[in-house]
């Protein structure tokens, strides 16, 4: 920023890069030295407070509805602020397209007198920054400044009934503030919603509303889908396609099961195609449904190939739908998928055959695949050896904590979470200081934490002096953890083991530093003994 008399000030409001207050607070800042004698700094305010406004969401709006009591112990222009009259407003056009910004910011001032006259100042204003603060003045605390912001709101939604599309795209960016009406109680606030909701499905929004559907937020995609399902002369195959694309799982699930209840024949099958590959096994599991229940005849070869689906609830309900109408035992689809070439498909065949039940062959195969080239299948066998009896195979999973991808460590660290009773101290020991491979160190770390609180710190210290960075960063968050679990569960050691504990901290303060050091040995010293 150029120098200029406001700079130290601007500068003392900012803070350091990256320690920013909230927007909304600095905003309010910059607001209240408008004031300032000086007019260069005053026109300065003026432009920060706008910049600043004008990046404000609907819920920073909220943020300085809540916190605009704290606003008031800022600085020393916040007193003259707080003294302004109606009859000082006029001073703030003088700052041009600024005065909008300052306008709302006025419509949280303390007095309810200069907050009336703010909100019939922005009533007549269209810049699309003021709506969000109009909203927030319905549920003011004095009846004439709700009567004001209604009057303002009610305003903006006849115009863009009538076919004004900027005012339409204003209230729908505010979409959250109009939600969260229904949970305010200083007024009857179902008349602006009810008046909402009706615009939100007007013929002349249309086009808002189907901009809507592309927006960036999740709340107005999903709002903006099930309202276009309402409109009586939308094609539904045209909104649900395009919800079935969109990148929010939670929204494409919703049309998954819209579609089941709106579409039939081509349309559904086209829809029910396009659900079946999609990434939410969720999603899935609605075309899989579809596929026995809703499509007639039931599409057997597509619920055949549901078998082999990564998720085990598809493949679940595959079974299920086949077996129900077709007898179909699914064993033989998976014991043939084993000898393919596909990965995936091997990789679901093994847990669908233990999934299918216990059968000593199968725990034989998937120990066959633990040496497999693919780590897909490696992972899916140490899943099926974990599923069928863990508690039989502890070796053959610790072992895997040694393999060359860190993804299969991973899983084999999740899998013998259930069993950590059976895995000795000694090996996660062993393991930690002569595994090769970084990966599998921190999945020892991760191990230890699994074991008694108690035992396994002096394994947390050791590792803090491993060579690799990231295995030391596994080992300082698992000692907070630790820190944590202990100020709320009192651990209680064995007379001789605090003092040493406390000796491997000192050895390790280098690498703990003083505040991780001091908070262990802190611990350490008011331990029941």
């Amino acid at each position: 920023m150029v120098s200029s008399p406001m700079s130290p000030l601007v500068e003392a409001v900012l803070g350091a890069p990256g320690h920013e207050p909230p927007r909304p607070r600095i905003a309010s800042v910059f607001a209240t030295w408008t004031l300032a004698e000086d007019p260069e700094v005053a026109r300065e305010a003026a432009a920060l407070a706008d910049q600043y406004l004008r990046k404000l969401s609907p819920l920073d709006v909220l943020w300085l509805e809540r916190h605009r009591r704290e606003l008031r112990t800022i600085d020393s222009g916040r007193k003259a602020w707080e003294a302004l009259r109606p009859a000082d407003l006029g001073q703030f056009d003088a700052f041009g397209a600024a005065r909008t910004a300052l306008f709302c910011l006025l419509a949280i001032h303390p007095s309810g007198h200069v907050r009336q006259a703010s909100i019939e100042r922005l009533a007549s204003m269209r810049d699309g920054v003021e709506v969000p603060f109009l909203l927030a003045r319905l549920n003011d605390w004095v009846r004439a400044v709700r009567a004001s912001a209604r009057a303002a709101v009610m305003a903006r939604i006849e115009e863009a009934q009538k076919g004004d599309l900027a005012r339409g795209r204003e209230l729908l960016a505010n979409l959250p503030l109009f939600d969260g009406l229904r949970a305010l109680g200083r007024d009857d606030h179902a008349p602006i919603r009810k008046a909402f909701e009706a615009l939100l499905v007007h013929p002349a929004f249309a086009p808002v509303l189907d901009e809507g559907m592309r927006s960036p937020r999740r709340d107005v995609r999903f709002r903006c889908f099930t309202k276009a399902l309402e409109r009586p002369e939308e094609d539904a195959r045209g909104v649900l396609a395009q919800a079935l694309a969109d990148r929010d799982a939670s929204i494409r699930l919703w049309a998954a099961r819209a579609a089941l209840k709106r579409l039939a024949g081509d349309e559904l099958r086209a829809a029910v195609e396009r659900m079946r590959r999609d990434a939410s096994a969720s999603v899935r599991n609605e075309a899989t449904f579809a596929l026995a229940k809703k499509i007639e005849p039931p599409d057997r070869e597509a619920l055949e190939h549901a078998l082999l689906d990564p998720s085990a609830s598809v493949r679940w309900s595959a079974r299920h739908y086949l077996a129900e109408r077709w007898k179909i035992d699914a064993r033989p689809y998976y014991l043939r998928a084993l000898a393919e070439q596909d990965t995936s498909r091997i990789a679901a065949a093994i847990a669908g055959l233990i999934e299918c039940g216990s059968d000593p062959d199968d725990v034989a195969r998937a120990r066959a695949l633990l040496d497999h080239p693919s780590a897909a299948v490696r992972k899916a066998a140490l899943v099926a050896l974990a599923r069928s009896a863990g508690d039989m195979h502890v070796e053959e999973l610790f072992a895997a904590l040694g393999d060359e991808r860190a993804s299969v460590a991973r899983e084999a660290t999740r899998c013998l979470k259930a069993q950590i009773d059976r895995v000795e101290l000694g090996w996660i020991r062993d393991l930690l200081r002569s595994a090769p491979r970084p990966h599998t160190r921190r999945m020892a770390v991760r191990l230890a934490t699994y074991r008694d609180p108690r035992r396994h710190i002096d394994l947390l210290l050791e590792a803090m002096q491993d060579p690799d960075t990231t295995v030391v960063a596994e080992a300082r968050r698992s000692l907070q953890s630790w820190l944590g679990w202990s100020r709320s569960t009192r651990p209680v050691f064995d007379p001789e083991e605090p003092e040493r504990i406390e000796h491997a901290v000192e050895k390790a303060r280098p690498v703990l530093g003083n505040a991780l050091a001091g908070a262990l040995v802190e611990v350490l010293r008011n331990v029941p003994r």
